[in-house]
């Protein structure tokens, strides 16, 4: 934009910033409603928008604008660090406006096609419950132990209960299933000594599935659930 025309002045936006920022012109005496109006327009009548000319128009108003709230609010304080910082930010604006411009080209200029890719290893299901097995009646199974445990006692204060880690009840099933071909999932849970420890050992039990150490087996819903090695299978 080559100038604007205001009240007190013409010419161009860079000029009228120099002659505020020197008091050769009052700031109060410029409209900066009627700055950015014809600027709008200006913008308004471009066929194509050239970023570094609005870049430099958005530090010059900001600028303007800086200047006016000072005068107009003498309390209020601003850094003098904030004014370089505002320039640093819209010379990123203007740099990432040209970015879109050039990946909107390469889009445009270019047709792009993402294969879905089978995955490297195929994973065989370690776990074949039967097929009327739901998911409620596995919660009932487990509600069903855990209410064949005996309610916990309130023990002395100066006993402190100690609570088997997952880690420690993994490598207890790696014991027993290289010790026993097949462990009962029943009697398992017996040996729990609480109902934090129950959660530990089903936890655990999974994890060593997920591991592919384990596999468990069930010949039809509410019978015995049986944990085998792999390495037997």
């Amino acid at each position: 934009m080559e100038k604007i025309q205001v009240e007190q002045f013409e010419g161009p936006l860079e000029l009228l910033l120099e002659l505020i920022e020197s008091e050769k012109l009052l700031i109060t005496d410029i409209s900066l409603s009627k700055v950015t109006e014809q600027y709008l327009r200006h913008l308004s009548e471009l066929a194509e928008r050239n970023p570094d000319e609005l870049a430099d128009f958005l530090v010059i108003a900001s600028k303007l604008l800086l200047i006016k709230s000072r005068v107009l609010l003498p309390e209020l304080t601003i850094d003098d660090e904030d004014e370089p910082d505002l320039a640093l930010q819209l010379k990123m604006y203007k740099e990432y406006y040209n970015a879109s411009k050039i990946l909107l080209g390469i889009l445009g200029a270019h047709a792009f096609s993402f294969p879905r890719l089978k995955p490297a290893v195929s994973i065989t299901p370690v776990f074949n419950p039967p097929k009327n097995l739901t998911s409620n009646s596995l919660a009932d199974f487990f509600r069903g132990v855990l209410k064949d445990i005996e309610p916990i006692v309130g023990l002395p204060r100066d006993i402190v209960r100690r609570t088997v880690s997952m880690q420690e009840k993994i490598s207890n099933i790696q014991r027993q299933i290289s010790q026993q071909a097949t462990l009962q999932f029943s009697n398992m849970l017996k040996e729990s000594k609480s109902k934090m420890e129950v959660i530990v050992t089903f936890l655990a039990l999974l994890e060593l599935v997920k591991q592919r150490t384990i596999v468990v087996r069930q010949e039809s819903i509410f019978e015995e659930i049986y944990v085998e090695s792999t390495e037997t299978n």
